[in-house]
């Protein structure tokens, strides 16, 4: 997936000339693709079970700035989706089900927990296609606590919980705050939204992160009570008709202002979107289509390890040229544009213009020593002083 490989077919042509590559992480060769394709369709529940396992302890060695304490007051901000992948009406799981644009499609449906800040993946599972929001929402929780350790009230106090309108039904928000979750999302009960409308004594105007103004918010005075103190905010948008569009949000800050728990769900709209997005575009996600359901889902928490890792080798590359040992005007000043190079760019550019360069690997015996890298690539300057920085520490040159 790394190298760019839109099927397991192509690991024919991507990886196993690579001896490079391949040497790199010790392998004297590759397997032909279809003893992978064997292996993926033997792939059992206790495959998953112990792969889901693994990638956990590697999520929490490579991210320890994300691990749950009850003693830090810091809360990490969690985003839950869902999104359709399409396939044959035949495969395991494919039912008719919701996907943008396109009616009778026979699908899949991916749900996902995703980190709001850095956008790393906590937690992936497939489910069939005909598969609604609000039934995942309790089964990805149960998953997110095991991924992140939550195995104490106050642990899971340090999670705040972000969600649409899909996933926001009375049985599941009253599940999270029993949790002793934090939350803010939508509220799903349509008659009950008009309802709360009605009782908002004040709308202020509140604009959007893009600046598109017209939408309005306001206090709802009579809140629909759940398991815990919860607080909620009416919001208005003006439809092209002239009317107007109503949701409702729940939060547990209770000391927040108006202004302040509107940005936060801002924040999270398209979150998780994009997750989807980048890796449909970064590592063709939606083309690596397995008629087995647990083979599917194999290589679905392979696509994890895959978009998780992306999102560290940025972290360790920006990590590096912020800290140059040559403290000199003209390092500074290309390390300052290095650093401008990588935060501007997304996983699908990070795979094309970086993991994807042009260049030999040179060893010593098993020991990669050296990098040698296309002095002809358009990025030369930028990735050269990124790749020294990052690999001077391993005792490898470039």
């Amino acid at each position: 997936m790394l190298s760019g490989a839109e099927t397991v077919s192509e690991i024919q042509t991507r990886v196993r000339p690579d001896r490079g590559l391949l040497g790199a992480f010790g392998y004297p060769r590759c397997a032909d693709a279809s003893v992978i394709q064997q292996t993926l369709d033997a792939s059992t529940e206790a495959t998953v079970a112990s792969l889901e396992a693994a990638l956990a302890k590697v999520r929490l060695k490579q991210s320890q700035r994300h691990e749950v304490s009850s003693a830090v007051p810091e809360q990490i901000r969690v985003d839950i989706d869902l999104s359709a992948l399409p396939i044959g009406k035949h495969a395991e799981g494919a039912k008719k089900g919701y996907v943008a644009k396109k009616q009778n499609t026979y699908t899949r449906q991916l749900a996902r927990l995703v980190c709001g800040e850095t956008q790393e993946i906590f937690s992936n599972q497939l489910y069939p296609g005909d598969t609604r929001s609000d039934a995942v929402f309790k089964t990805m929780l149960g998953k997110l606590e095991t991924v992140l350790t939550l195995d104490r009230v106050a642990k899971r106090s340090r999670v705040r919980l972000r969600f649409d309108a899909g996933f926001g039904t009375d049985a599941n928000i009253n599940y999270a705050l029993w949790r002793g979750f934090q939350l803010i999302g939508k509220m799903y009960t349509s008659r009950r939204i008009q309802k709360l409308v009605a009782t908002v004594e004040e709308w202020v105007s509140v604009p959007t992160r893009k600046g598109v103004r017209g939408r309005e918010a306001g206090w709802v005075k009579q809140p629909h009570r759940y398991a815990r103190r919860t607080v909620q905010v009416a919001v208005r948008t003006p439809k092209k008709d002239g009317t107007w569009s109503y949701a409702v949000l729940v939060s547990t800050d209770i000391n927040a202002t108006l202004e302040e728990l509107l940005l936060e769900y801002d924040q999270r709209s398209g979150a998780p979107e994009n997750s989807f997005a980048q890796d449909y575009q970064a590592l063709s996600l939606r083309k690596y289509r397995k008629a087995g359901f647990i083979a599917q889902q194999v290589l679905l928490l392979l696509a994890e390890l895959a978009h998780n890792l992306m999102i560290w080798m940025k972290t360790w590359f920006i990590e590096a040229v912020e800290t140059p040992q040559d403290a000199s005007e003209q390092t500074e000043n290309s390390h300052r544009k290095a650093r401008k190079m990588l935060q501007s760019r997304g996983l699908k550019r990070i795979r094309r213009d970086i993991l994807a360069i042009p260049g030999k690997v040179c060893f010593e015996g098993k020991k990669v020593v050296g990098i040698r890298i296309n002095p002809f690539y358009p990025l030369i300057q930028h990735v050269s002083t990124a790749t020294k920085a990052l690999f001077q520490h391993y005792g490898i040159l470039v």
